[in-house]
């Protein structure tokens, strides 16, 4: 994959949280289920932003910041939108869902990117 190319799984990832986060709450409100659901699917669905982002850039902490600001940024977006509030806990689970995904990306993705480029053919 060119690496210019490498931004638009990201992008994809980032319109779709700001699409979902512009719902308003009682669109989205059949998502949220008991022993806070919903804190596990904002840590899942940011590990996959920062594995995104860690990829688009190239580096692990950037990807953990990108996707963290999209956290931070779709929860400042809910305070505008009816029926949606901001949610600390929801930025703490996007902040820790943004590391591990970074992490992941820095341990596992990585080095086989790096693999793969030093055995295929130029």
């Amino acid at each position: 994959m060119s690496p210019r190319w490498k931004i638009g799984p990201a992008l994809v990832w980032t319109l779709g949280i700001l699409v979902m986060a512009s719902l308003p709450g009682t669109v989205t409100d059949a998502v949220d289920k008991p022993l806070h659901a919903d804190k596990l699917l904002h840590l899942v669905v940011f590990t996959l932003g920062g594995i995104l982002w860690a990829l688009a850039t190239g580096s692990a902490w950037k990807g953990a910041l990108l996707a963290f600001l999209v956290g931070l940024g779709k929860e400042i977006l809910q305070e505008f939108v009816p029926g949606r509030s901001f949610e600390l806990a929801d930025v703490v689970a996007d902040a820790i869902g943004s590391a591990l995904g970074s992490y992941l990306f820095h341990r596992y993705v990585r080095p086989r990117i790096s693999r793969f480029a030093q055995t295929s053919p130029h």
